[in-house]
């Protein structure tokens, strides 16, 4: 493990609320938010609903990780150089690997289309600057300190390969659990593993930086060029 990753260590506290609310998010904050939403005499538009999905994360990640995020601001200074060139040579790896997979599935399963960009589209077509603020801001900061800053480097810490197992593979089913049951389980799995190259990359950009937000810039920029391209 490189020093700077190693300078700026998560308190049992921060792991352990890191970890429960990241469950709470996995499993039942969506669900809780539609529930709630059908007692409004007004409900909210779908957009909203998912801003609010991204509100509520970014203020859990803010208020759980705050010890955590203002320590590896100094780091950040001292390290912005290695920062910039670890998140260019890991965006462009991403786009890469994103780019083959995509055409290996499509090849594999003709007319295959992951289902999740499917909705963020016509949700970026309904109303554009919102989803603009939601995923290029709001997703990039609470994912990369829940998935990176919590379930990556705490487990890293006495179990590197699980680490990895773990932190993307759960990354991956975050972004298909929605649609359990409403599709075939051979589409859930094609699109579970186009998200495998970012929950990788992103990982290692934090590992070899050893700032969170190397991979937050990526994440930020690979959601930017997407949502663009929905447009």
């Amino acid at each position: 493990m490189n020093n700077t990753f190693s300078q700026n260590n998560l308190t049992k506290k921060e792991l352990s609320w890191g970890i429960r609310y990241l469950l709470f998010q996995t499993v039942f904050l969506s669900r809780l938010l539609v529930l709630v939403n059908r007692l409004f005499p007004v409900p909210l538009s779908e957009v909203w609903l998912n801003f609010a999905f991204f509100s509520i994360n970014l203020g859990a990640a803010l208020w759980i990780l705050h010890r955590f995020l203002k320590g590896f601001f100094p780091i950040t200074c001292k390290q912005l150089f290695r920062i910039l060139w670890v998140g260019i040579l890991f965006f462009v790896a991403n786009q890469a690997l994103s780019r083959i997979l995509g055409l290996l599935l499509s090849y594999a399963a003709k007319g295959f289309a992951n289902i999740n960009d499917q909705s963020i589209a016509a949700l970026v077509r309904e109303n554009f600057p919102l989803m603009a603020i939601g995923t290029v801001i709001f997703v990039p900061i609470a994912e990369e300190c829940f998935f990176r800053g919590v379930l990556f480097r705490g487990i890293y810490q006495h179990a590197p390969w699980a680490a990895w197992v773990i932190s993307v593979a759960l990354f991956g089913f975050l972004h298909v659990m929605n649609y359990i049951g409403a599709f075939p389980p051979l589409t859930l799995l094609l699109c579970f593993l186009q998200y495998i190259p970012a929950g990788i990359c992103l990982a290692a950009a934090y590992r070899l930086s050893g700032s969170l937000l190397c991979p937050i810039l990526i994440h930020a920029a690979v959601n930017a060029v997407g949502i663009l391209h929905m447009r």
